[in-house]
């Protein structure tokens, strides 16, 4: 993790101090066109949140209307970031929604993604990365994160991205924005805003980056207990990262829960119930690991070793458990 952190400080500073291209390299979403409508491109086709192992997972017209539209409702506005392979399938099921929205994904609705290329063969910088680098301490406006965020990523299109064997244009950032969500920026929530981040099935990849879009997330501002990670079975080790610096011995604990979708659905309708004493008014959702495309779940390419310190791969590693933390299957 250090080495990777220690990579994003260092392009942060080159990037920082680098004028960005006219040129924009993200796809805006256009209803009709089928190179980023899945309604057009893919008839029929649904793109999805793949769950924990043994779990359905979370369909995107499900998504749409179990989750961001309770929110919606609500009168929050939703900054939702999709690291997934087909992740540009979920905007044509929000987009019709309204409201305050900023959505962003790593790929076209039939494209996959990938894991970051450690060095020397690569640059060891994924979207994700690229996506914390370009958010920075929060106060970018929205556009500007998609802007940045498909300048860097080295398996975009952006001919002038840090690669070396990324190939350029296999994937392509997907953007859209409704009403303010261009100009949202997360920072401006930190007090009555929610963070949601999800990994059903994580790579030790996955647990670098939620360590540091956590972290992130708290140098912002946000309160520890207005983070909910789903993430696997919702339970690990406490020699977990996330654990460690953010669960075990803490007065205001982040939440760790499954990544199932009745997880998902139970904790949006939970705060977001008209009896619920203090809804937030902001949504930051990230989703990292896999797609699924028809039911059918897909690894990002350069596929990274499972995450082994949490259930259940735990059990492998430890067949007498010590304590496990996270609330698991709470809903």
């Amino acid at each position: 993790m250090t080495q990777l952190v220690a990579l994003l400080c260092f392009t942060t500073v080159a990037f920082s101090s680098t004028a960005f291209s006219a040129e924009v390299f993200y796809e805006t979403f256009r209803p009709g066109d089928p190179v980023v409508d899945q309604k057009v491109g893919s008839p029929g086709s649904h793109s999805y949140l793949v769950g924990t192992v043994g779990d359905e997972g979370v369909r995107d017209d499900e998504f749409g209307r179990a989750v961001a539209l309770p929110a919606l409702k609500a009168g929050a506005s939703l900054f939702l970031s999709f690291g997934q392979c087909f992740s540009g399938g979920l905007i044509d099921e929000l987009a019709p929604l309204g409201g305050n929205q900023f959505i962003i994904t790593s790929a076209r609705h039939s494209e996959t993604a990938s894991y970051g290329i450690p060095a020397p063969a690569g640059v060891d910088i994924d979207f994700t990365d690229a996506f914390i680098l370009a958010m920075g301490d929060g106060h970018n406006a929205a556009e500007s994160v998609a802007e940045r965020t498909a300048a860097i990523d080295p398996f975009g299109p952006n001919p002038n991205a840090p690669r070396k064997s990324e190939p350029m244009g296999h994937e392509h950032t997907q953007y859209f924005a409704a009403g303010k969500g261009a100009t949202l920026r997360p920072a401006d929530f930190t007090k009555r805003g929610m963070a949601v981040l999800w990994a059903g099935m994580p790579a030790e990849r996955d647990r670098v980056q939620m360590h540091l879009m956590i972290d992130r997330l708290v140098q912002m501002g946000y309160d520890r207990d207005r983070v909910w990670l789903l993430y696997a079975d919702g339970k690990a080790d406490i020699s977990h990262p996330v654990v460690r610096d953010f669960i075990a011995g803490r007065d205001n604990p982040i939440h760790l829960l499954a990544a199932t979708r009745r997880q998902l659905v139970g904790l949006f309708a939970q705060m977001f119930s008209e009896s619920y004493g203090d809804r937030p008014d902001f949504v930051f959702l990230y989703v990292g690991d896999h797609g699924g495309l028809n039911r059918l779940a897909v690894a990002k390419h350069f596929f990274d070793q499972p995450d082994m310190l949490i259930m259940p791969n735990l059990s492998i590693r430890l067949p007498q458990l010590r304590r496990l933390y996270g609330e698991g299957h709470r809903f």
